[in-house]
């Protein structure tokens, strides 16, 4: 119950608050983080970077979700396998 919707691919997704509640109470920085399968199950390889747009200050829920949501289409955008 802690979720506000906000586009995903341009569809309404409940997406969670909680990183942006976070950001909101300690003013940590956000990453995004996301694994890339290597060939023939050569294991993994992880990807870290900040967050492009930081999220809007004042506690704007939907604003943060719909930030992160576009943070996520991009990584999936780039890397879609």
């Amino acid at each position: 119950g802690l979720g506000v919707w906000a586009p995903f691919f341009g569809q309404p997704a409940y997406t969670m608050t909680l990183a942006a509640r976070l950001v909101q109470q300690t003013g940590a920085a956000v990453a995004v983080l996301w694994t890339e399968r290597l060939p023939r199950g050569a294991g993994y390889v992880v990807h870290a970077e900040p967050l492009a747009v930081p999220l809007p200050e004042g506690g704007d829920e939907a604003a943060s979700a719909l930030a992160i949501n576009a943070a996520m289409e991009a990584v999936i955008r780039r890397k879609p396998t």
